[in-house]
Parts: C-alpha cells; sequence; structure tokens
C-alpha cells in the first residue's frame, strides 16, 4: 500500500505529503506498472481496498500539478491554460481486481492499460452468473 501514498510523498526527511510541486519525491513521474498486486485488499490501514487509494493519490498528485502551473504564473487555476495532469501512462497486468472497479483508475490518468486480468476474483463472479442461470432455470410444474 505504501506505494500509492508514495505518489504524493514530500522530499523532505520522514514522513509526510507533499504541499507544493517543488516537495514532491516523484515530481516527473509519468508511467506506473503495477503487477501481481490484490487491488481490492482491505488490510491496509486505511479502510478503503488499494484500487480505490491509488486513484486517491494520483488525483491528489494530479491536483497538486494542476495547481502549480497556476501558482507559477500568478493566475487563477481557471485561467490557466488547459493541461491535463492526470498521470501519462497507468499499466496493471496480473493483479486481482474485477472489471467494475477499474474505472476510477481509468479516470485519473491519460493513458490505461489493463490485461483484464480479475486474479482471485474471476471465480467469484463467474460463481455469481452461474447461480443466477441456474435460479432462472427453476420452474413450477
Amino acid at each position: 500500500m505504501s506505494f500509492c501514498r508514495t505518489l504524493i510523498r514530500t522530499r523532505d526527511k520522514g514522513p509526510g505529503t507533499a504541499e507544493t510541486v517543488e516537495r514532491l519525491f516523484f515530481k516527473h513521474l509519468k508511467s506506473l506498472a503495477v503487477r501481481n498486486v490484490d487491488l481490492l485488499d482491505m488490510d491496509n490501514g486505511y479502510g478503503q481496498p488499494l484500487h480505490m487509494l491509488l486513484a486517491t493519490w494520483l488525483s491528489r498528485r494530479q491536483e497538486l500539478l494542476d495547481g502549480d502551473k497556476a501558482f507559477s504564473r500568478g493566475e487563477k487555476a481557471s485561467e490557466v491554460e488547459t493541461v491535463d495532469n492526470r498521470l501519462e501512462h497507468l499499466q496493471v497486468t496480473q493483479c486481482s481486481v474485477m472489471d467494475k472497479y477499474v474505472w476510477g483508475l481509468r479516470a485519473v490518468t491519460q493513458n490505461f492499460v489493463w490485461d483484464h486480468c480479475e486474479g482471485r476474483y474471476a471465480r467469484i463472479e463467474e460463481s455469481e452468473e452461474t447461480e443466477e442461470t441456474e435460479d432462472e432455470s427453476v420452474h413450477d410444474i
């Protein structure tokens, strides 16, 4: 889980969140690959699944970058030309996550690549579909 929080970590010594882009540890991060992670895991100390935490930290990072452009020119954020400060590329491979949960990751990246591997959750969704089909095939005689 710490890799999520590292996205907005400060360059200063000790733990903390960057308040400005200059203090952002990975200021020039363009691409991120996430592999072999259970993105629905909630045993992370935050009480949210990892896919939500990753989307949240990427969004906060984008907000820092958006605010910095306006601040550096002394303008309001609404007056600055539109620049897409979302992460340029996020690749999710061999991770356990269901299709219905990856939309949040798509929203916070410019180019989202997912191998459609649902890992251990693929069987859960298939089991639910099988049960629904069996329920529909039961008829009163």
